[in-house]
């Protein structure tokens, strides 16, 4: 690594994760899904963070959990929006 390019690897160039992915995506509008439809739920002590792995997920209705929480789909790469993951350089695996 060099001071050159900010401590990068020779080669490797720096960018806003904007530029490159999709930040928090909306849940797509053609989803469509009944109140009671049972729904996968992760909440943060479902996540190990020895591997960055879903290890428990929670199943619950739709309607408990279509407002006030993070839409992701399988693939996906998360990132806790908490400052001790970030502060760590912790990234989770893809899901």
């Amino acid at each position: 690594m060099t001071e050159k390019n900010g401590g990068l690897h020779k080669g490797w160039k720096s960018v806003k994760l904007s530029d490159v992915c999709e930040l928090n995506p909306a849940r797509p509008r053609e989803m469509k899904r009944s109140d009671d439809a049972a729904t996968s739920f992760v909440p943060m002590a479902s996540v190990s963070a020895e591997f960055g792995k879903i290890a428990d997920p929670l199943v619950k209705p739709f309607s408990e959990v279509k407002k006030g929480y993070t839409y992701f789909a399988e693939g996906d790469v998360l990132f806790s929006k908490i400052s001790p993951c970030m502060q760590n350089g912790a990234l989770h695996n893809k899901v």
